[in-house]
């Protein structure tokens, strides 16, 4: 599951995954429509292709992980973008 590879990512345990369940789908949904706005389908945006899992992950470590990690994962993900 997404959410899970999300979770795992961030290296957060079972309990602090739970509490952000829903911050979790805010930022799945975001990523998906930053990869629509950006030109990406919204078939594949919105399918499960390994690669655009790949993409949403990096979005989340992009916006949730700690201020010294958002450029790397920025262009991490805008990379990601590219070769959608």
């Amino acid at each position: 599951m997404l959410k899970d590879s999300l979770a795992k990512a961030l290296r957060i345990g079972t309990a602090s995954a739970y509490a952000l369940d829903t911050e979790f789908d805010r930022v799945i949904r975001t990523a998906r429509a930053e990869m629509i706005r950006s030109g990406v389908s919204d078939i594949v945006a919105n399918s499960s292709h390994d690669l655009v899992e790949d993409a949403i992950i990096t979005f989340g470590l992009m916006k949730m992980e700690k201020k010294e990690k958002y450029e790397q994962n920025k262009e991490s993900w805008e990379y990601q973008l590219d070769c959608i």
